[in-house]
């Protein structure tokens, strides 16, 4: 709504009533008053993870138009080695660590957080380049754009009480790989919606998708929680969720420069064998228009028709390219996450925890 209206600024400022109320909710609960007695730990590790997040997002953002090569690109991936290895040397040292490094020795948990990291990486990546794709290369309306997307959302809800009974049944391996072989085949019929083309194709790939990240999402937070002890359950819940929120912001910059790379080379390769002429158009402009940065329709900019359509078709080779290998690194590293959960059934005991010992105490 707000972006049909051209206030789509505005859907940054709907999480801050959200987060005030949680706050003013959280304000008054006992864990803020527990929080208030302890004092705040790691800070040095949160510090230097905020450094490295920063200095690698910038590096990858602007290193196709400051050059890879360039001081600036080359010093902001330097900083981001320095402080992810300073980041680890003081979690090791910590005795209060933000990210307990030790808890990797677990191979179940290990393997919970590579497949959470590769779920949340590819569909965040598959979110924002495909928002991109339905407006500014079909066509649709921020309104129908959204509605693929409710698609997703409706199967994840019905897709998601199911996972605990197929853990059950057949084991988190399987149900790891079954989930990643439904969204990759979801990622796979969504290259197949063109211009042209039913836009039921799009619903169907949105709800294999949907179904798929569900799955894997389900069944990692069940491999996290057996995989660690009742007292680690907390900072293993920190690794994964942390690990989760760092691929959403990596998998987002990771495939926006495939996407524009592959773009880009095709709508090259086009004008050059049409022998096409972009008129008074930079080639800034023409990058912002074939990789969707322009965030306007392509057929309605001012370039001449033939050249939109290159760039139309460019767009989809580009999404057509990139959704293939996003489905093929979800595949592969759900893979090596199914192997590091093998043994694990899901299935959790029961724990039990002494009040009093007169209870367990047989009267004489």
């Amino acid at each position: 709504v707000l972006a049909s209206a051209g206030l789509w600024q505005g859907v940054f400022l709907v999480n801050i009533p959200v987060a005030l109320l949680v706050w003013w909710a959280l304000s008054r609960s006992a864990v803020a008053a527990d929080a208030q007695r302890r004092p705040w730990g790691d800070r040095s590790g949160t510090m230097l993870l905020a450094c490295w997040t920063i200095a690698v997002t910038i590096a990858l953002v602007q290193g196709p138009s400051w050059g890879w090569t360039s001081p600036a690109t080359v010093g902001a991936m330097g900083v981001g080695v320095i402080t992810f290895v300073g980041f680890v040397v003081v979690e090791l040292r910590s005795t209060d660590p933000l990210l307990d490094l030790r808890l990797f020795r677990s191979r179940g948990l290990s393997g919970s957080v590579v497949l959470n990291f590769s779920n949340n990486a590819v569909f965040v990546a598959f979110t924002f380049l495909m928002s991109l794709y339905l407006q500014v290369a079909l066509g649709y309306s921020a309104m129908e754009a959204g509605s693929f997307f409710v698609a997703a959302s409706g199967a994840a809800l019905v897709t998601g009480p199911f996972t605990d009974r197929l853990v059950s049944r057949v084991g988190l391996s399987f149900v790891a790989i079954g989930g990643a072989l439904v969204s990759a085949t979801g990622l796979l019929v969504v290259t197949r919606l063109s211009p042209g083309s039913s836009a039921m194709v799009g619903v169907l790939a949105f709800v294999l998708i949907g179904c798929g990240v569900a799955t894997i999402a389900n069944s990692s937070a069940i491999g996290m929680s057996v995989s660690v002890g009742e007292s680690e359950e907390g900072a293993a819940s920190g690794v994964f969720n942390t690990g989760g929120m760092l691929a959403s912001s990596l998998g987002v910059v990771a495939g926006s420069l495939v996407f524009g790379a592959i773009a880009m080379r095709r709508f090259t390769d086009a004008i050059a064998e049409t022998g096409a002429q972009v008129g008074g158009a930079s080639s800034t402009e023409i990058e912002y228009l074939v990789t969707g940065e322009a965030t306007e329709p392509i057929r309605d900019s001012l370039v001449a028709p033939e050249v939109a359509e290159l760039a139309v078709d460019s767009f989809a080779g580009g999404i057509a390219w990139t959704m293939a290998i996003l489905a093929l690194a979800l595949v592969v590293s759900s893979a090596v996450s199914a192997l590091m959960l093998r043994g694990q059934s899901g299935r959790s005991q029961p724990r039990v925890t002494v009040l009093d010992e007169s209870l367990t105490q047989r009267p004489d």
